[in-house]
């Protein structure tokens, strides 16, 4: 099933919002425990939480999952202590995807990406991710299936199974404290 706190097949707009609790470890069959967004879906999400979401069971998507097309804008928001398959914190398999000023931490993937898993266009800037944990060589801070993740001016640290899976696009003064991430 899909969105386990939050299903969004139109335009949402949230600020101010906790998005915590959604999904469980035993039917938690959940893409996107606290969000999912698909068919060109349009979040705008500024001063939100998204904590604790367990998407399990091999499912992906623990805080945010994006898909078909949808455009997602975070601002001033930070995704923490979810959990999933791939994309403990956010699976993002849309090319519509900006992070700014937002912190990613405390995430756990069983598979890839424990903070973020990313198979189109996603755009980071002043992020932190940190702390987040995927199995080794599996991006434990981001996981990226070749289309470029590109970041500027955001720091990769603290990450269980490496800062990052391939090297990165940097736009510059990004920093991490292993070599995983590889800023191109």
């Amino acid at each position: 099933s899909k969105g386990g706190g939050i299903w969004v097949n139109g335009a949402l707009t949230l600020r101010n919002v906790l998005v915590q609790n959604n999904g469980d470890t035993t039917s938690g069959d959940v893409d996107g425990a606290g969000i999912y967004a698909e068919n060109d879906a349009v979040v705008d999400a500024r001063d939100v939480e998204i904590r604790n979401n367990i998407a399990s069971n091999g499912t992906d998507g623990g805080g945010l999952h994006i898909v078909s097309g949808a455009r997602v804008t975070l601002a001033n928001v930070t995704i923490a202590d979810n959990q999933a398959g791939r994309g403990g914190g956010i699976y993002n398999n849309s090319n519509y995807t900006s992070l700014s000023n937002v912190t990613v931490s405390g995430n756990t993937a069983s598979a890839e990406g424990g903070g973020l898993w990313a198979a189109r266009t996603t755009t980071l800037e002043h992020v932190t991710v940190a702390g987040n944990s995927a199995p080794s060589g599996k991006g434990g801070g981001v996981f990226d299936t070749g289309w470029k993740i590109t970041t500027a001016s955001s720091l990769f640290a603290g990450n269980s199974g490496g800062n990052a899976n391939v090297a990165l696009f940097s736009w510059g003064y990004n920093l991490s404290d292993d070599a995983s991430a590889g800023f191109t």
